[in-house]
């Protein structure tokens, strides 16, 4: 794979080690990726394809949590109201009705017919990547309003624009879309002073701390050495993964890794992914006298 626009933003030979073990691992492959990692302590970066613009997938749920939780601390909602669960959705080609298909993975399907509470429906659309709740909550976060955020926070080529399986929407290539350097921006965004406050920000990280697809980031952080708060995206076509990740030695870093199959196994995706992880993970996790 030919790697491009190549940006090693760090200093120290231990960081150029980083880069080196990285691109060798990407050089043999046809899976192409995105990378961003920044250590949130120092502002060092790491990024490696980072303006690659792929399909979202459910990486997207993450803007549209955050639009909710400042709607909640401008008391335009509050996390204990009730929302109406149905399967009934909006094109927004034309207006027209479309449903989900019935999904036993998706814990909101059985509560059809009743109402939640906003905070229930955040924590299924990121722990267990509902659709179903996805469907309903960027209805109610509005997707103008959801990229209002985005531009605000800095990001240059995220696009947020529709719910899941809006089909006559997908046909005409109006897809929710990202590259991973805007992802690194939504993540550090989850715990920016300037825009959340401490509660919010406390129950974004927790919620994204709970999440159930743990394969790619987390599995290469050696387990109860950090707390790993990350946000999956997969379909078809892409595998992502992304994670703020907080060491028990202080330090706090965040990394995105988007990647295109292009026909090869996501398998592979999620084992280059994790031994990318693993490899930060060492880096950051050494002793000061060892940097």
């Amino acid at each position: 794979m030919l790697l491009c626009q190549l940006t090693l933003i760090l200093l120290g030979n231990d960081l150029q080690n980083l880069k080196s073990s990285i691109t060798d691992l990407l050089a043999s492959q046809k899976i192409e990726y995105g990378i961003a990692f920044e250590d949130l302590d120092t502002g060092d970066r790491l990024l490696i394809n980072e303006t690659d613009l792929m399909h979202a997938a459910s990486t997207m749920k993450v803007p549209v949590m955050m639009t909710l939780l400042e709607k909640v601390q401008q008391n335009h909602l509050s996390l204990d109201q009730m929302i109406p669960v149905i399967n009934e959705f909006k094109s927004i080609v034309d207006g027209s009705a479309y449903q989900l298909d019935q999904d036993e993975a998706d814990p909101l399907f059985a509560h059809l017919g009743t109402s939640r509470p906003l905070q229930e429906l955040l924590e299924m659309m990121i722990t267990h990547s509902s659709n179903l709740a996805t469907n309903l909550l960027i209805a109610l976060a509005k997707p103008a309003d959801v990229m209002a955020l985005m531009t605000r926070i800095g990001c240059t080529s995220i696009q947020v624009r529709r719910g899941v399986y809006d089909m006559k929407a997908f046909e005409l290539g109006l897809d929710n879309q990202c590259d991973a350097l805007d992802m690194l921006r939504v993540m550090k965004a989850c715990q920016s002073s300037n825009i959340f406050s401490p509660q919010s920000q406390k129950l974004m990280f927790e919620i994204l701390s709970r999440q159930a697809y743990r394969e790619m980031i987390p599995a290469g952080v050696t387990e109860g050495q950090a707390i790993v708060a990350n946000k999956t995206g997969s379909i078809s076509r892409v595998e992502h993964d992304s994670a703020l990740v907080r060491l028990l030695n202080g330090r706090t870093y965040c990394v995105v890794i988007f990647s295109r199959l292009n026909g090869h196994p996501r398998e592979q995706a999620i084992a280059t992914g994790r031994a990318i992880s693993k490899l930060i993970f060492e880096n950051m996790n050494r002793p000061a006298n060892q940097r």
